[in-house]
């Protein structure tokens, strides 16, 4: 096992925390999802090109539907696909049922974040998890406004599951973790030559918020990690060691495997 593979051990049950369920809602499903859910015969991912910066994102959605009534559930996005006729489908792991799923977005009533917010009717915060210009949501067309925070999504993905998973392994990614989250990023978006507005790094923000990364995602992450320049990972893993100290209480094991991977990857301990 590499020295990655031994930390996404460190990660793994970290990963399968659910977030505490806000007091203002509660879980309804039907016995049975409807079948349209689970295999969208004519949707067809046209949008690919963004869904780097769309995957990993939680919330809860209050979806309608004539076969099954209103349901309400956790989901990870994993993907942003259109049909041809231009409906707009999320594809999404659905943390109660513990499978993929596929949700129409003109059937989604209501969303809440982890937070507790309620936004209805949600195209405005469904526009800024996508990426999109919400009247593209409404029916309108597509503009390139979100093409700066997008990237800068799909620039700090990998680094961003890592961190944010490991903020949230106590149950509290508090204000000072997401701090070192966000700080970790922006400094990654600006060495890329990226120059973010105000607005722009109010949404990268929100974007970290609503970061609640499944095990295939962070595999995913894993993975590419090992194949980036062994300099560029150091202020990761300082990030990483910030991260786990916030809270006053150093775990050995997972400073060990912290200390490991930097000494592999950087050469240094």
């Amino acid at each position: 096992m590499s020295v990655l593979e031994s930390f996404f051990s460190l990660l793994k049950p970290k990963v399968d925390r659910v977030p505490d369920l806000p007091e203002s809602i509660k879980i309804t499903l039907p016995d049975e999802d409807d079948s349209d859910e689970m295999i969208p015969s004519d949707a067809s991912a046209v949008r690919t090109d963004i869904n780097g910066a769309v995957e990993g994102q939680a919330f809860y959605l209050v979806y309608t539907d004539p076969k099954i009534g209103e349901t309400t559930r956790l989901v990870t996005v994993l993907a942003f696909e259109q049909t041809p006729g231009e409906s707009v489908f999320l594809k999404c792991y659905c943390h109660t049922r513990k499978a993929e799923r596929i949700f129409n977005l003109s059937k989604i009533k209501e969303v809440v974040d982890l937070q507790g917010n309620h936004y209805e009717p949600p195209h405005s915060y469904l526009a800024e998890v996508l990426g999109v210009p919400p009247q593209m949501l409404a029916g309108g067309g597509t503009d390139d406004s979100r093409l700066h925070v997008n990237k800068a999504k799909e620039l700090i993905r990998d680094d961003a599951r890592i961190l944010v998973t490991l903020a949230r392994a106590d149950d509290d990614y508090d204000k000072s973790e997401h701090n070192v989250v966000l700080h970790h990023c922006l400094d990654i978006v600006e060495n890329a030559g990226i120059e973010l507005t105000d607005q722009e790094r109010g949404e990268l923000k929100n974007y970290l918020s609503r970061l609640h990364p499944t095990e295939g995602l962070m595999w995913d992450s894993v993975h590419r990690l090992q194949s980036r320049d062994k300099s560029e990972l150091k202020s990761l893993l300082m990030s990483a060691r910030e991260l786990i100290e916030a809270d006053g209480t150093i775990h050995p094991e997972e400073a060990r495997i912290i200390d490991d991977v930097q000494a592999e990857l950087t050469g240094t301990a």
